[in-house]
């Protein structure tokens, strides 16, 4: 009989905390966000858009971190020129994992 034990831990951090899209009227933009993580083991994160907008869109919702890997998620946005206040063109990215309190980014779009 064989037991194998695996320690480790994970570390996720991401490139920026906040991240401003351009795109000229009626053009979409994108920008990316770099999560990496400087842990032992692998980490599954989940991503979503808070509040969810019409004009945003996650390229995945889901990814997995390597150990001191990193991967990259992009964030899409037409901005709305006829939007009521400068609030309806920006969300944050919500970042969660299962051992991981939540991280928020703030996405600018204009």
């Amino acid at each position: 009989f064989n037991l194998q034990v695996i320690v480790g831990m994970h570390k996720l951090q991401v490139n920026q905390t906040t991240l401003s899209i351009s795109a000229s009227r009626g053009k979409s933009g994108r920008g990316t966000l770099m999560l990496m993580n400087t842990g032992n083991i692998s980490i599954y994160v989940d991503m979503y858009l808070k509040p969810q907008r019409d004009n945003f869109a996650l390229s995945i919702d889901n990814v997995v971190v390597p150990a001191r890997g990193v991967s990259s998620v992009h964030v899409n946005c037409t901005p709305q020129p006829t939007r009521r206040t400068p609030h309806d063109n920006t969300v944050k990215v919500v970042l969660k994992s299962t051992l991981h309190a939540l991280k928020y980014i703030s996405v600018l779009g204009e």
